[in-house]
C-alpha cells in the first residue's frame, strides 16, 4: 500500500504537509487527550452517585441490578435510585472518547 502511493500526486502533498505541520498536529492531539482526562474524571465525580454496600442499612440495590449483586458488594446509587452508569474513571473516560470521536 504505501509503495502505491508514490504515484499519486494527493499523497506526496498529504505526506509533505504532515512533515511540515507534525508538531502542530502533536500539539494538538496533546491538547486533546488532556481535556478528555480532565472531562472524564470530572463526569465522573458529578455523575458517580452515592457509594454504598449491599446490605447496609439504607442501601437498596436498583432492581436493575438486583440480581446480579451480593451483600457487601460496592454499588454507586444516583440520585434517582438507579444504579450509576460510572462506575469508575475508566468508564467516563471511553464515554468521553466516543462522545468526542462520534460528534466532533
Amino acid at each position: 500500500m504505501f509503495k502505491l502511493t508514490r504515484h499519486f500526486h494527493a499523497s506526496k502533498v498529504l505526506s509533505e504537509t504532515a512533515r511540515k505541520v507534525w508538531r502542530q498536529i502533536l500539539g494538538m492531539l496533546a491538547l486533546l487527550s488532556f481535556l478528555t482526562v480532565l472531562f472524564a474524571i470530572l463526569l465522573y465525580e458529578v455523575e458517580r452517585g452515592k457509594r454504598c454496600y449491599v446490605g447496609d442499612k439504607g442501601c437498596v440495590p436498583p432492581e436493575s441490578i438486583a440480581d446480579y449483586v451480593h451483600t457487601g458488594d460496592l454499588i454507586l446509587v444516583d440520585k434517582k435510585g438507579r444504579a450509576s452508569s460510572f462506575a469508575n474513571v475508566f468508564y467516563g473516560l471511553w464515554f468521553c472518547f466516543v462522545t468526542l470521536t462520534t460528534t466532533g
